[in-house]
């Protein structure tokens, strides 16, 4: 039989990740499901990460009810610890797991060396220069684009800049905007989406933007992990729209290039 170890590391991190079943803050089992959930601390006391166990595996395979139960754990964690320890506080934005031997106790062993090449200056003060007159389309962009904002938040603020190149005094320009999002459409995920484009970044937008929707209880919750799958399938896309959109209103005289981490 296997287990598997998943963890997510809390930021900011230390040059060395070490789990070896000690400073634990606390555990918990989570009763009808064969998880156990551990908040990590570091020696010091500060924050390592939260430390989800998964036994009993047949194979090196969670099941999608498991990974639910994971992924609205980890967020309520987080909810928690923002309103009772630090409000800025964040995880790592890739998780880290791995399969071993269900008799095997924790061996995590990880070094961090964090490194951005250099940026290209004169790239960047031309950049600056030429998008200075629309540096709200291009403040837009960049809250759609960050990991550090929430899934929602940088949804509509892409949405945003959607409208400001096809609602015009409150009214869609629909035929234009079908007609731009044409080139997109072979990439929307029909695992997710039945609609066309059009249909679907209005859809996401009413629930993004709703408390309660029709029949859809809460909205989009960053608690629920399909909610979070969908919207991240479709920002991809969106991402792409806008970046066009504000290329376009910027004539020539700049241009938004594609981030290799976006």
């Amino acid at each position: 039989m296997k287990k598997c170890y998943f963890y997510f590391l809390i930021k900011p991190l230390n040059e060395q990740v070490i789990d070896d079943n000690t400073n634990i803050g606390f555990e918990i089992k989570i009763q009808n499901h064969n998880i156990a959930l551990a908040f990590l601390q570091h020696s010091d006391g500060q924050p390592k990460a939260l430390r989800f166990e998964v036994g009993n595996l047949e194979k090196e395979d969670i099941s999608e009810q498991a990974l639910n139960v994971i992924h609205s754990s980890k967020e309520h964690f987080l909810s928690i610890m923002r309103m009772n320890y630090d409000p800025d506080l964040e995880f790592l934005e890739k998780a880290i797991w791995h399969y071993t031997e269900v008799s095997n106790k924790p061996d995590l062993n990880l070094k961090f060396k964090e490194a951005l090449s250099p940026p290209n200056a004169e790239a960047i003060k031309n950049v600056f220069i030429n998008t200075a007159s629309h540096r709200k389309l291009v403040k837009l962009l960049t809250d759609g684009v960050s990991t550090r904002l929430p899934l929602k938040f940088r949804y509509l603020s892409l949405y945003k800049i959607v409208e400001f190149k096809f609602l015009k005094r409150g009214k869609w320009q629909t035929g234009e905007l079908k007609l731009f999002l044409s080139k997109y459409e072979s990439k929307i995920d029909s695992k997710f989406f039945k609609r066309p484009l059009f249909n679907t970044i209005h859809d996401i937008r009413d629930r993004c933007a709703h408390f309660k929707t029709n029949g859809d209880g809460l909205g989009i919750s960053s608690l629920n992990r399909k909610d979070e799958m969908e919207i991240q399938s479709i920002i991809e896309i969106l991402v792409e729209v806008a970046r066009d959109i504000v290329n376009t209103e910027l004539s020539g005289s700049a241009t938004i290039l594609k981030h290799e981490n976006i």
